[in-house]
Parts: C-alpha cells; sequence; structure tokens
C-alpha cells in the first residue's frame, strides 16, 4: 500500500522476494566484491544463506539512527538483492564475522544459564519460518561452549502471580515478540497489555515513537510507577489504559540509485 513502492514489489510480494533469496544462495553462494573499513581496499565476501538469514531482522541492523527509520528502509533491503545487488549484505557481513560491534560473554552465560525448555526448544526449531529466518541462531551456536548450571524447567514454568503489572509492548518487536507478552499476561492475575500498534522493542524508550505520537499516553501509562495501592487498585487505574495505541503508519523509502551500500560508505568516509 506504501505509494514510494507501489511500483518495485515483485509479484507475490517481499515475503516471496525473501523466500526466492534465500533459496538462490541455498542453491548457491553468491561472491560480492566491497571496501574494507578497515583500510579502504576491496575485499572478497562471500555469502550463503544463513548470512541473509541473520540479517533480515532490519531495523537492528540497516545502520539508521532508530528502528522506525532502519524498517522504513526494510523493503529497500530486500528489493535491492531481488535487483542483483548485494553489496550492503556483504559489507554487514563482513563486519559480522570480524566481530566488530560488541556482544558481551555475559550474555550468553546468562542465556546459557536460564537456557530454554526442551519442548520449547523444538517447537521453535519446527515453526516453518525457520526456513526463512534466522531464529535463536546466536543462542543455539554457542550453548555447548558453557559450563553453566541450568536453571531447570520448574523455574522457567509458567507462574501465577498478584502482584500488579503493566506490561507495555509494540507488535513490530523482533527481540522480544508480542506473542511473549500475551502468554505472560494468561497468569498476571491483576496484570494488564498495552499493545503498541506499529512500535518496535521498549516503545516508551524510543522518541519516535509512543513518545512523539502520544505523549499523553505515556504520561497515564507512567503514572504505574507513583500508584498508591491502598488509595486506587490496580483495577481501577487499569480501566483507565487503552488495551492498544496505535502509531502513525511508517513512511517506506523507495528504490533509487544511490543504494544502502553507497550511504554505508558515505556515512563511513569511504564515498568514491
Amino acid at each position: 500500500r506504501s505509494p514510494a513502492l507501489k511500483d518495485q514489489i515483485p509479484e507475490g510480494g517481499l515475503l516471496k522476494a525473501i523466500q526466492s533469496l534465500v533459496l538462490r544462495l541455498e542453491e548457491a553462494p553468491v561472491t560480492v566484491e566491497v571496501i574494507d573499513r578497515e583500510n579502504g581496499e576491496a575485499v572478497t565476501v562471500v555469502l550463503g544463506a544463513d548470512d541473509l538469514r541473520t540479517r533480515l531482522r532490519g531495523y537492528t541492523f540497516l545502520m539508521r539512527d532508530t528502528p522506525h527509520e532502519n524498517l522504513a528502509h526494510w523493503p529497500r533491503f530486500v528489493l535491492e538483492m531481488v535487483e542483483g545487488d548485494f553489496r550492503f549484505l556483504a559489507a554487514l557481513t563482513l563486519d559480522a564475522r570480524r566481530n566488530s560491534g560488541s556482544t558481551s560473554l555475559i550474555t550468553y552465560s546468562v542465556d546459557n544459564s536460564i537456557g530454554i525448555s526442551k519442548s520449547r526448544d523444538l517447537k521453535l526449531a519446527d515453526e516453518p519460518e525457520n526456513r526463512w529466518l534466522a531464529i535463536n541462531t546466536g543462542f543455539r551456536s554457542v550453548r555447548d561452549l558453557f559450563s553453566n548450571i541450568d536453571v531447570g524447567d520448574d523455574f522457567r514454568s509458567d507462574q501465577r502471580s498478584v502482584v500488579p503489572t503493566l506490561l507495555v509492548s509494540g507488535d513490530l518487536d523482533w527481540s522480544t515478540p508480542i506473542e511473549n507478552a500475551q502468554h505472560a499476561l494468561r497468569f498476571l492475575d491483576r496484570g494488564h497489555l498495552v499493545t503498541v500498534k506499529g512500535a518496535t522493542h521498549c516503545p516508551l524508550n524510543r522518541e519516535e515513537q509512543i513518545l512523539s505520537q502520544h505523549p499523553e499516553s505515556v504520561d497515564q501509562i507512567r503514572r504505574f510507577l507513583d500508584l498508591d495501592f491502598d488509595k486506587q487498585t490496580p483495577e481501577d487505574y487499569f480501566s483507565t489504559l487503552p488495551t492498544s495505541i496505535e502509531l502513525a503508519p511508517i513512511e517506506f523509502a523507495p528504490v533509487t540509485n544511490v543504494t544502502l551500500y553507497d550511504e554505508l560508505l558515505a556515512r563511513r568516509g569511504q564515498a568514491k
């Protein structure tokens, strides 16, 4: 429905395009030449299907300032590869292989200690989306390298709670999906979920999302932190809150002669 992309979406839409790209890279890797950010020289990167799967989580990988800006360019990311330009993916992949970012070992240590139940792990591994997306690959690739004590399924199991709890979650959160909040709400006897439609991870912390578009709702939600439950019950307070808040539609960026890779080089001061 985006005017900017009206004439650029291939038959079958973006999902079909992603599937075609994954199948192409599964059949044969693609060799791409990009500029090395460390020395400015040309370097060859060989891309496989897992490189694409991993970086399809566009709102964290497209080098924009905010998740919404990343999402606005995500269709462009896919469509440039449909046209045969894999240079941006190659540049991101090269950085990832060199560990140019920063991931602390304590993150993996905590993940491996808390772990995941066998039934949940099998369910996720068996979901058809795994064919096209990298789901929990970071966790699965390192979990056998850690010797943490597993907390066990009793710790991981659902527990009923009477503690007043307010959940605020974006339905475009690719880190902690909205389904997680919906599941947790079933076990919160005094809980309430506000779904922010069109928002990403931690919507209350994103200036371009709910903070700028619905400041009055943010103030209303934050009142929860100062409530005196001797004077107002959680149920009475929750009744004043919406169950959903909707953000304005994202203005998607079109495919242009200036590619994502060109913009990346310009950001790095390497533009030709």
